[in-house]
């Protein structure tokens, strides 16, 4: 785990970004090309129109974003491994604690 946290730290730090994906349609009133931003926000279908000279500066937010998310997926996917190889230690630890203490000892067994 302790390799996956330089990656979250880093995405930590990224100031700029954005949920979504950036489109592009030839749709524009002008015959140029029409840039949209799109996403999901709490079960609804998002679109926001995107100027021109914005384009940029949302390409690069979105991929922030991505790069976000890829960090939080690598951290959250190792801290389940290690929770689950704690999970299953604990579990061997009692079953272990169990097993030894299944016979009681002669003087508190009845008819002794």
């Amino acid at each position: 785990m302790k390799s996956q946290v330089p990656s979250l730290s880093g995405a930590l730090r990224i100031k700029c970004l954005v949920r979504g994906r950036l489109a592009c349609t030839n749709r524009s009133r002008a015959g140029g090309q029409f840039y949209c931003l799109q996403y999901t926000r709490k079960g609804r279908h998002v679109t926001k129109y995107i100027p021109p000279g914005q384009v940029g500066a949302y390409r690069e937010a979105t991929e922030n974003y991505r790069r976000f998310m890829d960090a939080v997926d690598e951290y959250v996917e190792e801290m389940s491994k290690d929770t689950s190889e704690k999970i299953r230690k604990e579990a061997e630890r009692c079953r272990q604690k169990a097993k030894g203490s299944k016979s009681a000892p002669r003087s508190l067994r009845r008819g002794s």
